[in-house]
């Protein structure tokens, strides 16, 4: 059910640079609901997430407010030891993205999903 909201979030993101805050309301569901991640996991998750790289990424004008929202309800329905490599594989994607288009920004939750993706086939995770 991640992957849907997932696609869902990457489709949207790609051709209308926006993340709907109605995909941040499932992502949270989820995360409460129906994660796999045990409750300590989700919590330190978000809290790392939203304490140190959206506050940072979104304090220095680096990501705007709704890809700081949208990887905050990611870590905790992932559950940190799932996000942060999925996290790590986006920032790779995002790079080759950034070179190949010559492009500055990247669709955050496209990259993203393109990660939770190859993570998921066992590239990384």
């Amino acid at each position: 059910m991640l992957g849907i909201i997932l696609a869902i979030a990457a489709f949207t993101d790609f051709k209308y640079r926006k993340i709907p805050n109605g995909i941040d309301f499932l992502l949270v569901i989820y995360a409460v609901f129906f994660s796999g991640a045990s409750v300590y996991d989700r919590i330190a998750g978000f809290l790392l997430t939203a304490g140190t790289v959206c506050v940072l990424l979104f304090a220095g004008g680096k990501i705007k407010g709704g890809d700081a929202k949208f990887l905050s309800f990611c870590a905790a329905a992932a559950g940190l030891c799932e996000f942060v490599p999925i996290l790590m594989l986006s920032y790779v994607i995002a790079a080759v993205w950034c070179i190949v288009r010559k492009e500055k920004s990247v669709p955050l939750a496209f990259v993203f999903f393109a990660a939770y993706l190859l993570g998921k086939e066992g590239l990384m995770i």
